[in-house]
């Protein structure tokens, strides 16, 4: 019959327009949740590297500190910080570079706009001899450039969001 073809008919269309839309829903959905995931996440900024001597400048004399600031400038706090650096030095033409390699990590919270200062072992030397002390020649090659530093700074940790790792990392010379 007629009306038996139509109605059949016009489940068939509900049918597909009701898919297409659970489609439709669907994606959505997961743009909005990938939305909600990159605005509420926890981001790390580092931000202010320094080389500093004990406690003051750099200078002959004293021991080279590495120091920075860790900044969670996300909306949720990052968990289970773990923090490393690498110092290397040595003239411009060694290869390889001498170094020396720092990780630094127990069960830290950063909140959300909440700044971190770097950990009190960040303090190395030119050599890893503890205690070693920078200088005067060190400190006249560094000025003239034919002794170099670079340092290497890197912040892993863990989102609110299940099996999400963050991780920053800066170069300062």
């Amino acid at each position: 019959t007629v009306i038996g073809l139509m109605t059949f008919l016009a489940v068939v269309v509900a049918a597909i327009v009701g898919f297409k839309n659970l489609q439709i829903l669907t994606r959505q959905t997961g743009i909005l949740s990938q939305q909600v995931y990159a605005g509420e996440r926890a981001y790390l900024l580092i931000r202010n590297v320094r080389l500093v001597g004990d406690g003051g400048p750099l200078e002959a004399g004293n021991r080279l500190w590495l120091q920075w600031d860790t900044v969670n400038v996300g909306r949720t706090p990052a968990h289970n910080l773990l923090t490393g650096f690498e110092l290397y030095y040595g003239d411009r033409a060694a290869v390889p570079p001498n170094g020396i390699r720092h990780f630094y990590s127990e069960a830290r919270v950063l909140g959300p706009n909440d700044t971190e200062q770097s950990p009190d072992m960040a303090g190395v030397w030119l050599e890893s001899t503890p205690g070693r002390l920078i200088t005067p020649d060190e400190m006249r090659r560094l000025a003239a450039g034919e002794l170099f530093l670079n340092a290497r700074i890197v912040v892993a940790y863990d989102t609110v969001f299940a099996g999400v790792r963050g991780r920053t990392e800066v170069c300062a010379y």
